[in-house]
């Protein structure tokens, strides 16, 4: 059995932790949609209502060996009180207008004072969980805390007041998997329940990238409004005369890998002489139609039925484009093979670069690459071909 490094996997996991929590949690505060989301600026995540200027900060805290427990010195609680501290010394915040919530997988130890910060503000003594977090600080041996306490106790006492009545633990918290369920849960009303998981699939890949930019470009914050119109997208891709397209971009394809491609789809374009770039092109479409039949399969958005039928249309536009370049060839009588390749290029130039077999598998998925992709898979079956004698030249070929 091969042994698994958690102390390695837990902070990667932490930061997919982390952006996958902050959707649940925008979603999750839909009743006010005058709110945006960053990460990692003054906490793990922050959530700002810009009309009444609150404030809320989020630390996201991930095990997954072990369940630690929170005590009165635990280091996830006091580095996370640490960074409350520098933002209110900073004035980056005003601790009376902001809510600190420190969300956790581990359990609060039921004799600490962590076990008291989990319950509301109004119901627990927030002046003896102060007194015991002032004396932890103090009596505390711990290098781990040590700037944690140095950087509490440079808070005045009016602040260190509204800090702890504004602290929040939400222990034994949502896994990762957990917080999928949840984030499932809060757009069930957004498409039917046979769709709910690829349509989330797509969401969360935004999500995720966008989050990125937001990390790394400086791009402004997230904001409801935004995360609204991106779900309205997706919903318009899932109705029933329209598909989500995944593989927009083209595939890159060097020239080596082209010249080493021996596939049949591939040879029937050798055939007809056609240049390296359409033939990379073609390699590029092929691969993205493939891609993208696969995943509306495997997803339940399209059924055999429908492929069966899209294939068929396909063949139905090649077949009488192709049976009259046929009977031209064999009415001119004496032709060589060179010509041969030339009117196999322009037919192939004519009906599927030029033009476009306008067959669609639902009448809004008007993408060419599936269209020219898919011809290149039943080009691939023999099914169909560009040379004259296409089957004839490629007899022997499986």
């Amino acid at each position: 059995m091969i042994e698994t490094d958690f102390s390695a996997k837990e902070p990667a996991l932490g930061y997919y932790y982390q952006i996958r929590y902050s959707l649940y949690l925008l979603l999750k505060q839909r009743e006010n949609d005058d709110i945006e989301l960053a990460l990692e600026q003054l906490d793990d995540i922050v959530i700002e209502d810009v009309n009444s200027a609150k404030t809320n900060l989020f630390q996201t805290k991930l095990h997954i060996k072990s369940v630690a427990n929170l005590t009165n010195a635990s280091p996830d609680l006091w580095k996370t009180i640490r960074v409350w501290s520098d933002s209110v010394i900073k004035k980056h915040v005003d601790p009376t207008k902001t809510l600190f919530t420190l969300i956790t997988t581990a359990k609060a130890s039921e004799s600490a004072i962590t076990h008291e910060l989990c319950k509301p503000s109004g119901i627990r003594d927030n002046e003896e969980i102060l007194k015991i977090l002032e004396e932890t600080s103090q009596l505390s041996k711990s290098d781990t805390n040590e700037k944690a306490y140095t950087a509490f106790h440079q808070l005045t006492t009016a602040q260190k007041k509204a800090l702890i009545e504004h602290i929040h633990i939400l222990d034994a918290s949502l896994d990762i998997e957990q917080v999928k369920q949840k984030t499932l849960d809060e757009l069930k009303l957004s498409t039917t329940p046979d769709k709910l998981v690829p349509f989330y699939e797509r969401l969360e890949g935004w999500w995720f990238q966008r989050c990125i930019l937001n990390l790394f470009q400086d791009m402004a914050n997230i904001t409801f409004h935004e995360v609204q119109g991106k779900i309205y997208d997706i919903q318009d891709h899932f109705r029933t005369d329209n598909l989500p397209i995944d593989f927009i971009e083209t595939i890159q394809i060097g020239d080596q890998e082209a010249e080493e491609d021996h596939r049949i789809f591939v040879q029937q374009l050798r055939l007809i002489v056609l240049g390296k770039s359409l033939i990379k092109n073609a390699i590029s479409d092929y691969y993205r139609a493939i891609e993208q039949r696969s995943k509306w399969v495997r997803e339940g958005l399209v059924n055999p039925d429908e492929e069966t039928r899209y294939e068929a249309e396909l063949i139905g536009y090649w077949e009488p484009k192709f049976a009259l370049m046929k009977d031209d060839v064999e009415a001119s009588g004496d032709v060589t093979e060179e010509e041969y390749h030339q009117l196999g290029k322009s037919f192939y130039t004519n009906y599927y670069i030029k033009t476009c077999p306008q067959k669609y598998f639902r009448e809004r998925v008007t993408s060419e690459f599936l269209a020219r992709g898919s011809s290149h898979f039943l080009a691939d079956r023999k099914m169909i071909g560009w040379h004259p004698y296409y089957a004839e030249r490629l007899e022997n070929e499986l």
